[in-house]
């Protein structure tokens, strides 16, 4: 774990590297099977983490989150959101 600023106001005194982090992501997704939400296989690795393992994840996944509140993907969500109510199919939005 590597002591770091994360943001302009807050300082958190640990974190995972977003590689650390996605790998896990991946691992459970993969684990968990098609079709499965990896929530269930996510907890589990998560269960085997120490306790400031378990804090670093959660101020990562909070830090992913945050990164989404920009214009741009707010713009994108918008799109999709208004294609599908015209043509009442979310995934005919995407192409």
């Amino acid at each position: 774990m590597v002591q770091r600023c994360r943001a302009l106001t807050t300082w958190h005194p640990l974190a995972v590297d977003r590689w650390e982090f996605w790998t896990l992501v991946g691992d459970a997704r993969t684990a968990s099977g098609a079709g499965e939400s990896p929530g269930r296989e996510l907890i589990q690795r998560l269960a085997s983490l120490s306790g400031e393992g378990i804090l670093a994840f959660a101020f990562e996944l909070e830090q992913e989150r945050n990164s989404l509140y920009r214009s741009d993907v707010w713009a994108a969500a918008y799109s999709l959101e208004a294609a599908a109510r015209t043509t009442r199919s979310p995934t005919s939005a995407l192409g």
